[in-house]
């Protein structure tokens, strides 16, 4: 079992949600489909403070992989940070919806979202280009509500 593989070494994807309710594998673009790590986990991490999260992946008997992400454009951003305290103290399970007046955006803190994975105890999302913030509602796991 030395050099077996839990996954047999199979080919990295990454998945682009494209809007039509279709995720696109577009790996290849990105060069990642020539990547045949073991992988164990995966980290989003926004190590530059820019709202794009990079990702960290942890591989068996291999040095962990960085995955930069630069922002190509200039899109604004907000990033929340909580601490609960009727609720759990990190904020975990937290619902965040920004009214846009034209759209809604919303997001919910998971930082553990699966098997040796995690991300960031921040909740960041994007707004697109020059937005317009109507208002910001946070909804705690324990159902209180603040605007």
């Amino acid at each position: 079992m030395r050099e077996a593989s839990l996954d047999g070494y199979q080919r990295s994807c990454l998945f682009h949600n494209s809007g039509r309710g279709v995720f696109e594998n577009i790996a290849l673009d990105m060069d990642l489909d020539r990547e045949l790590f073991d992988g164990r986990g995966l980290a989003s991490i926004d190590y530059l403070n820019s709202g794009s999260p990079s990702l960290v992946v942890s591989n068996q008997k291999a040095a962990a992989k960085f995955y930069r992400n630069e922002q190509l454009n200039r899109n604004a951003w907000i990033g929340f940070s909580f601490v609960g305290r009727k609720s759990n103290i990190g904020g975990w399970g937290v619902r965040v919806t920004i009214d846009l007046g034209d759209r809604k955006i919303t997001r919910e803190l998971e930082p553990l979202n699966g098997y040796a994975s995690l991300g960031e105890d921040r909740l960041l999302i994007g707004l697109g280009v020059e937005p317009k913030i109507r208002e910001i509602e946070v909804i705690w796991p324990s159902g209180i509500r603040q605007k």
